[in-house]
């Protein structure tokens, strides 16, 4: 086993170092699964030829089952992880494992009863504790959520992830402040984590303290130059200061890493819409669309455009793209009715401000940056 990892990482190394190359990264990218699928198929078969030899070796099933998840066969996962669990039964690590899989292909309820078990069989188990709370936290039942990753941090408070993922539960419910001391304590445990500053640079961005979050912003940057992330976060911040040469030259950056970032691209368009070059705007936008043709922000953006050429008709129909994608897009319904106003549709702007207030009631707009800050492991 220990082989096979070695021979997957200069297989990996040996492909990126190629991209540098080679102007096309998807093709890369699909020959890099390829052979993580193929060495995943390879270590399947030998976790297989031990349980043949040993068929109540719990671990063996347990590592087969993680394998299976990695595959993406959810059903057969489960059904190695549970013949752990009935192998040795107060294993508190196989019903977090179990709980891991239904988390990653969003059956929550199901990871909540499988993470709820572990922590009956050992209160005190920190992966246990922290990964219920991460998943209520993702369920949407914050309250709870934080109570568990208070005591994952209670339990150890210089646990790097307990610490980490508790920042991360205060930048969803959005106490932005106690965000920022979690993921400085994280820091302070872990500082030459790249992702730990990008979460602070967040949590900064959200308090409005901009000169703090470039700060925190640049130390990700620093630590990991290939993150097209932690890139777009600090161009962004440059553009709320109107830095925009500095920020361009973090997207150009960006892109040169991945040509075919469809985010990247979006707010590379927004940059080239502040400074009201309307024609590279547009063209940044198309691109995104290109490559991700169901991005609603994109086609949004887009009607945004038309409206300022005072092109209505082009610019009602991405907005309406913009909300046939995603019903809830409260600013794509905000300008469709200013659209629709200008073109005197009355009809039209009546059953839109109804759906506009239904959206009001039942929608939370999520912060612009929140998405770049990923989930912390749970385990």
């Amino acid at each position: 086993m220990k082989n096979i990892n070695i021979l997957i990482f200069l297989i990996i190394i040996t492909f990126c170092f190629c991209s540098k190359e080679n102007k096309d990264r998807k093709t890369i990218d699909r020959v890099k699964d390829v052979i993580k699928n193929e060495e995943i198929e390879k270590s399947i078969s030998e976790v297989k030829k031990t349980i043949s030899e040993n068929p109540k070796n719990p671990e063996a099933y347990n590592n087969l089952g993680i394998l299976l998840s990695k595959k993406g066969d959810l059903k057969e996962a489960i059904k190695a992880l549970k013949k752990a669990v009935d192998l040795s039964p107060l294993n508190c690590s196989y019903y977090l494992n179990i709980g891991n899989v239904y988390n990653d292909y969003g059956v929550l309820d199901s990871a909540i009863v499988y993470y709820t078990r572990s922590i009956v069989i050992k209160p005190d188990y920190i992966p246990g504790n922290r990964s219920l709370g991460m998943v209520y936290i993702k369920a949407g039942r914050n309250k709870l959520g934080l109570s568990y990753l208070k005591k994952a941090v209670e339990l150890n408070r210089n646990d790097f992830d307990s610490q980490s993922s508790l920042g991360y539960g205060y930048l969803v419910v959005g106490d932005y402040k106690k965000a920022v001391e979690a993921f400085k304590k994280a820091i302070k445990l872990k500082p030459e984590y790249a992702q730990g500053y990008n979460n602070l640079g967040v949590a900064y961005r959200r308090l409005g303290v901009i000169d703090s979050a470039i700060f925190a912003y640049k130390k990700a940057v620093e630590l990991d130059s290939n993150s097209v992330s932690y890139l777009n976060n600090l161009a962004l911040m440059y553009s709320d200061k109107y830095m925009f040469k500095e920020a361009m030259e973090l997207f150009s950056r960006s892109l040169k890493l991945e040509p075919f970032n469809p985010k990247t691209h979006l707010l590379l368009g927004g940059i080239y819409f502040r400074k009201g070059k309307l024609d590279s705007a547009e063209m940044e936008y198309k691109k995104a669309v290109k490559i991700n043709p169901g991005y609603a922000e994109a086609y949004c953006n887009l009607g945004s455009i038309y409206r300022n050429r005072k092109e209505y008709k082009k610019a009602a129909k991405n907005y309406e793209k913009a909300i046939s994608l995603n019903p809830e897009f409260m600013l794509a319904y905000h300008y469709l009715i200013r659209i629709y106003q200008e073109l005197g549709k009355k009809k039209k702007v009546k059953e839109l401000e109804e759906k506009y207030k239904t959206c009001l009631l039942y929608t939370s707009p999520s912060p612009r940056d929140l998405s770049t800050s990923r989930m912390p492991s749970s385990a």
